[in-house]
C-alpha cells in the first residue's frame, strides 16, 4: 500500500509542478516574490475555508475510531502530508494532494484511509470541513462500500513543534528570448510560536544538511540565495556549451515536516530540476530537537550491518529483481537516507526518480537488539 500511496503522491507533485511552471513562464523581468498568508477566493466564488494559503499543522484524533496523527502542509491550494495510525506499523502518505471546494464550504482530500490493510486508497476520498483547529468529515472508499468518520484536532503536545512555511520564487533572465532560471523553494521555517533557541538551532541544522556541514551559510534565506547563484552558474555553463535547454531551467525544492513527535522532527525534501530533461531527488533529514542534534543511523542503533541487510534483503530483492534478471547476488545495502516514526525506521533508496523511489520499512520489533537505550527511552519503546 505504501508504494501505491507514494506513486499517487508523486503524480500529484508532478502535476503541481507543471501548473507552477506554466505560471512562472509569464514572468517578464528579474523578480523575487515572497508569498505571504492571505485570504483567497476560490474559482467557483466560494471563500477558501482555510485561514491561510500557506501553513503546516499537526493533528491528532481518530479516523474510523482508530487513533491517528496527521501532518498537513497547505501550499497554494495543494495539500501534502502523511498520517500514522497508533498501534499500526508504518507512516503513510496522503494519496493525492488535491482539494476542491463545494457549495457548502467542505473540501475533498484524497488519500485518507481508516486502516492500513485497505489497498484502495488511491481512489478513496475524504469530504472534510476545516473549522478553527478542527477537521471533521467522512472517509469513503473508492468502491463506495466503506466509510469512516474523521475527527481531528490541531495538537502540539510536549515533544512536538509548531512550524511555519515560506514560499520563495525567483526568476533570472539571461537573454531577450525569455530564457533563464526559474526557481521555487517551499521551505519549513521555525514557527513564530517556537522558542527562539529551538528555532535558531533548527534553521542552522536544516541548512547544514541541505548545503553540507562545511557551509558557512546558517540561514534559510541565505541558503536559497546561494542555491540560486549556483544553479544559475550551472545553467549558464550548459547553455554556453550548447548542452542545456535553449529556453528555461526550472528548479523546485519542497521541504516539509513529515514526522513530529517525541522531540524528533523529520523533514522530507523533494528536489526537482528540469533542463529540460528531469532530474529528481528525495531525501529525509531527522532532527532531535530535544537534544539539538541531527540524527543519523548510528545515532539510533548499534549498527550490525549484516543483520540489518538481512532484514532488508527480501523486500529489496522483490523490488529490484525484475530490473536485474539473472543476477544472483545480494540486493540489500545500508542507506544513510532514513526516517524514523513511532513504529520503525524506513530506508529510502533510488533517489533519481519520483515514480520509482522504493522505501523499505523495518519495524522496531525487529531491531530490538540494535536500538540504543537512549533512543528507545526517547521514543517510549
Amino acid at each position: 500500500m505504501y508504494r501505491i500511496l507514494q506513486n499517487e503522491l508523486s503524480l500529484a507533485i508532478i502535476y503541481f509542478m507543471r501548473r507552477l511552471y506554466s505560471v512562472l513562464l509569464i514572468v517578464p523581468v528579474l523578480c523575487v516574490v515572497f508569498c505571504k498568508p492571505c485570504s483567497a477566493q476560490l474559482a467557483n466564488g466560494w471563500k477558501n475555508p482555510f485561514d491561510k494559503d500557506i501553513w503546516y499543522k499537526r493533528y491528532t484524533g481518530t479516523i474510523g475510531g482508530n487513533p491517528v496523527v496527521v501532518n498537513l502542509a497547505l501550499w497554494d491550494y495543494f495539500i501534502t502530508g502523511d498520517y500514522s495510525f497508533n498501534e499500526k506499523s508504518d507512516l503513510a502518505e496522503l494519496g493525492v494532494n488535491k482539494k476542491e471546494a463545494s457549495t457548502d464550504g467542505t473540501l475533498a482530500i484524497y488519500g485518507f484511509a481508516p486502516d492500513a490493510k485497505f489497498a484502495d486508497t488511491a481512489g478513496s476520498k475524504s469530504r472534510v470541513t476545516f473549522k478553527g483547529d478542527k477537521i471533521k468529515g467522512m472517509w469513503e472508499s473508492a468502491d463506495h462500500k466503506k466509510t469512516a468518520e474523521i475527527d481531528l484536532k490541531e495538537s502540539y503536545p510536549e515533544g512536538s513543534y509548531p512550524f511555519d512555511l515560506e514560499i520563495t520564487k525567483d526568476s533570472i533572465l539571461v537573454n531577450n528570448n525569455m530564457s533563464g532560471l526559474y526557481s521555487t523553494f517551499k521551505m519549513t521555517v521555525p514557527g513564530k510560536k517556537m522558542k527562539k533557541q529551538e528555532g535558531e538551532w533548527f534553521e542552522k541544522a536544516l541548512v547544514q544538511e541541505l548545503a553540507g556541514e562545511k557551509t558557512d551559510v546558517t540561514s534559510i534565506d541565505d541558503y536559497i540565495k546561494m542555491s540560486n547563484i549556483k544553479e544559475f552558474a550551472s545553467y549558464k555553463k550548459l547553455t554556453d556549451d550548447s548542452m542545456g535547454s535553449p529556453k528555461n531551467y526550472f528548479l523546485t525544492m519542497v521541504a516539509e515536516p513529515w514526522y513530529n513527535n517525541h522531540g524528533i522532527v523529520v523533514i522530507k525534501v523533494d528536489y526537482y530540476v528540469a533542463i529540460p530533461t528531469v532530474s529528481t531527488r528525495e531525501s529525509y533529514y531527522c532532527f532531535d530537537m530535544q537534544h539539538r542534534k541531527t540524527l543519523h543511523l548510528r545515532d539510533i542503533m548499534n549498527l550490525d550491518t549484516t543483520k540489518l541487510e538481512a532484514l532488508l534483503e527480501p523486500e529489496m530483492a522483490e523490488w529490484y529483481a525484475p530490473m536485474r534478471p539473472g543476477y544472483n547476488g545480494p540486493f540489500a545495502s545500508i542507506s544513510n537516507d532514513i526516517y524514523v516514526s513511532d513504529f520503525g525506521v524506513t530506508f529510502l533508496f533510488g533517489n533519481n526518480d519520483f515514480m520509482n523511489t522504493p522505501c523499505f520499512f523495518v519495524p522496531y520489533t525487529k531491531l530490538k537488539g540494535m536500538l540504543k537505550p537512549e533512543f528507545k527511552s526517547q521514543m517510549k519503546l
